[in-house]
């Protein structure tokens, strides 16, 4: 490892775009949040504009290298991770063709549905990701019905990280993680032109990029944006990951038996299998897997799309809105984590994953004339540690669960954190980075750049732990019975659905 390495990692995520500056230690030298802007639209619509996005990348980097006390000339390299799924178009000039689609985007409800019904999405399924709200498959379908222009006009078919890149380098690539989202093949890590082709995609064969290993070099820093980033020209930049990869190795969740619980914008609980593939068995409970960054191991999945973006619901019902989540859930979480002595409400925060993926929406059970905001907020963020709870217990049906760890925007929140120690009934531990996608973006940089030798050791050096949270009795008794409530109504949901 070289000691003296100054590394810098990119997350452009769905709520927010963030950089962090490390060193060879894998300690945090300067850290850069701006909100993400995005656009919401009628029949589900949710979009991006691809330029500003560009232009707060650039924002976060020159104020995270400021903070940091960096000059250019000492950064050894940058690595990209971004939220996966939904759809970037690019044209021959490297500039969008349109705004970019976000993963949380639903308009492709009436082609998931259809794909369903005619066994389409079986025969999908059965080869790669499965075709759901959000995945390139489905818009890109979405797109030829109703865009055909904007897909003729792409050179390239990209993800929200390689898009960054490509701004960064000039070069289109992705890699294995990303490209998972029902572009790879179960079997082997290489795109399903065939089936693509037969599903009538076979037009964007030609636009894939390149896929080159999230931890080897991608290209260097053009001039251009050298100029727009304050990065010196032709600094490494490595190939990058989704940001659920990116999270594993920032959060050093590796390891065999480590599951990791990423709290973010969605929930999603991951951990790394040695082997391809996912069980029948996990399989049937809604679990499922990408290629993970060595496109060799699989990252077992299990996830939803309920975690931050329920707050907003509270935030619209209270008068005061605080100016964060941190901040929001210390308003609302009580210290006993049962809820108190009050009739407490139950929210399934999204039936995605339990029926079939195009429908969603949250419930509300229990809710009586009483309620406000503050026992609606405890509700929400009982029911986003009941859903990491189940994916925990999805995710160790194979394989028990050794340890685990938390990170994402939920888990700055000291209460909340303690909260999901209390329903899971487990310690879970807090790495030292608070923006771990990130962190795990300038940890592959540095692979590519020589500073560490391999992942693991990238991973092992800035996943560090410094916070434990441990169950409390009393606490965990109450909401095991809450959970087995939670549990009765998901399934209801789901056969109601």
């Amino acid at each position: 490892m070289a000691a003296g390495s100054t590394l810098v990692g990119l997350d452009a995520g769905l709520t927010s775009t963030k950089a962090v500056v490390i060193d060879g230690h894998g300690r945090v030298l300067g850290v850069a949040v701006r909100p993400a802007a995005r656009n919401e639209g009628p029949g589900g619509w949710v979009e991006r504009d691809l330029m500003e996005q560009w232009t707060s990348c650039c924002a976060v980097l020159r104020e995270a290298l400021g903070r940091a006390a960096v000059d250019a000339d000492q950064v050894d390299g940058i690595g990209t991770t971004g939220h996966g799924d939904g759809l970037i178009l690019i044209g021959d000039d490297g500039m969008p063709v349109r705004p970019g689609v976000l993963s949380l985007d639903s308009r492709s409800a009436a082609i998931v549905g259809g794909l369903e019904r005619d066994g389409t999405a079986a025969l999908i399924a059965a080869e790669t990701s499965s075709p759901t709200n959000g995945r390139p498959i489905t818009l890109l379908l979405w797109m030829l019905d109703n865009e055909a222009g904007s897909v003729r006009a792409a050179r390239w078919v990209m993800f929200a990280k390689d898009w960054i890149k490509l701004r960064l380098t000039g070069r289109a690539t992705t890699d294995f993680t990303d490209s998972s989202a029902g572009l790879l093949c179960h079997a082997r890590p290489e795109y399903v032109e065939s089936l693509l082709q037969r599903i009538g995609l076979g037009e964007i064969v030609g636009k894939l990029p390149e896929i080159v290993p999230s931890a080897r070099l991608a290209g260097g820093v053009s001039a251009e944006a050298a100029q727009a980033t304050g990065l010196r020209r032709g600094t490494p930049v490595a190939s990058g990951s989704h940001d659920a990869s990116a999270s594993v190795v920032g959060a050093g969740a590796m390891a065999p038996g480590v599951v990791c619980l990423i709290a973010g914008t969605w929930s999603s609980d991951v951990r790394v299998a040695g082997h391809t593939g996912v069980s029948t068995r996990a399989a049937s409970q809604g679990v499922h897997g990408r290629w993970f960054i060595d496109g060799a191991s699989t990252l077992l999945f299990s996830s939803s799309p309920s975690g931050i973006e329920l707050l907003n619901s509270l935030r619209a019902a209270d008068a005061v809105p605080p100016t964060n989540e941190h901040d929001l859930l210390a308003r609302v979480v009580g210290e006993d984590a049962a809820g108190g002595a009050a009739p407490l409400l139950t929210v399934i925060p999204s039936v995605c994953g339990l029926g079939p993926s195009h429908r969603g929406g949250s419930v509300v059970l229990g809710l009586e004339a009483s309620h406000g905001p503050r026992q609606l907020g405890h509700a929400l963020a009982e029911a986003m540690a009941f859903r990491h709870r189940l994916g925990c217990e999805l995710l160790g049906l194979d394989d028990p669960v050794a340890e685990v760890r938390v990170t994402g925007g939920l888990s700055q929140s000291d209460r909340w954190s303690q909260l999901l120690a209390d329903a899971l009934g487990r310690e879970v531990l807090r790495p030292r980075s608070r923006e771990a996608a990130a962190t795990g973006a300038a940890a592959m940089a540095g692979v590519a750049a020589g500073a560490w030798s391999s992942i693991d050791d990238a991973s092992r050096a800035v996943g560090v732990a410094d916070d434990t949270f441990s169950p409390r009795v009393s606490a965990n008794n109450a909401l095991d019975e809450r959970y087995r409530r939670y549990l009765a109504a998901l399934q209801r949901l789901a056969s109601w659905c």
